[in-house]
C-alpha cells in the first residue's frame, strides 16, 4: 500500500500537530500521519514538534519543564490546544497509520508503552504503527525490547553511514529528504530490505517524480495533493 503521509497533520487548514489538523488530514484522503512527541514534566507524552512551545504556541520555554496542565493553558494557534499522543490516536480511525517521530531517548519506554496498550486494549493492529528516530541508540533500544513494534531511520542524505545504519539496524522503513533521493537509492534501499518514505514533498512535480521512482510513501504538508 502506498502510503499518503500527512506530516503533522494538514497545516494549509489548521495549527501543526493539533487534533483538528489530524482530523482534516484524514478527511482529505491520508492513510497515515505523522506527528512528533515530547515528554512533559508530569509524564505526558505531548504531541509537538520542538522542545520549546516558544515557536508554535502563545508561551515560551521548555516542554520538558512544564506540567500537563500549564501546557493545556497555551494556544498552539486558533485557539487549538497541545494534544496528547492518547488524544490524538483517539481521534484517528484504527484503519490509519501512525507514525510516532521520537525528540528524545527519554521517552521511548513510555511510547512504546503506550503504544503496546493501545494494541492490547483498543484493538490496534501493530501495522498501524511506526516509530521513528534519527538516532540510531533509540531505535537499537526499540528493536531490542519491543521488536513488534515497526521503526523508521529517518536520514538526511543517502551515503556510506546511513547504508551501515540500515544494514545494523534493519528498521521497517527508511524517511529521508527527498531532494537527495535518485531511483539507485531507492532500489538500494529495497534490497537492503526496507521500505523507503520521503520528505517533506510539497510541489506537485516532485510528487510526481517521487511515484516515478517508486518510493513507498511520501510526507506532505499538503496531503489533499498525494
Amino acid at each position: 500500500m502506498f502510503l499518503r503521509i500527512s506530516h503533522r497533520g494538514a497545516v494549509e487548514f489548521a495549527p501543526e500537530n493539533t487534533l483538528t489538523a489530524f482530523k482534516k488530514a484524514v478527511e482529505l484522503g491520508a492513510n497515515a500521519i505523522e506527528c512528533d512527541v515530547h515528554g512533559c514534566k508530569s509524564g505526558e507524552i505531548m504531541v509537538i514538534h520542538d522542545e520549546t512551545v516558544d515557536r508554535t504556541t502563545n508561551g515560551s520555554g521548555l516542554i520538558s519543564e512544564k506540567t500537563y496542565d500549564e501546557l493545556r493553558k497555551l494556544n498552539a494557534g486558533s485557539r487549538e490546544k497541545i494534544p496528547t499522543l492518547l488524544e490524538v490516536l483517539d481521534i484517528v480511525e484504527k484503519s490509519i497509520l501512525v507514525n510516532i517521530e521520537l525528540k528524545n531517548k527519554n521517552i521511548i519506554h513510555s511510547v512504546c508503552k503506550l503504544v503496546n496498550d493501545q494494541i492490547n486494549l483498543q484493538n490496534y493492529s501493530f501495522d498501524k504503527f511506526l516509530i521513528s528516530s534519527f538516532s540510531s541508540v533509540v531505535l537499537r533500544v526499540i528493536s531490542d525490547f519491543y521488536p513488534s513494534i515497526k521503526t523508521g531511520l529517518l536520514v538526511e542524505h543517502y551515503n556510506l553511514d546511513a547504508k551501515n545504519e540500515i544494514l545494523y539496524l534493519q528498521p521497517y522503513a527508511v524517511c529521508i529528504d527527498f531532494q537527495c533521493v535518485t531511483k539507485g537509492i531507492v532500489e538500494q534501499v529495497h534490497e537492503l530490505g526496507s521500505k523507503i518514505l520521503v520528505w517533506t514533498v510539497n510541489d506537485y512535480k516532485d510528487i510526481k517524480r517521487m511515484k516515478s521512482l517508486n518510493v513507498d510513501g511520501i510526507f506532505s504538508d499538503y496531503p489533499n495533493r498525494l
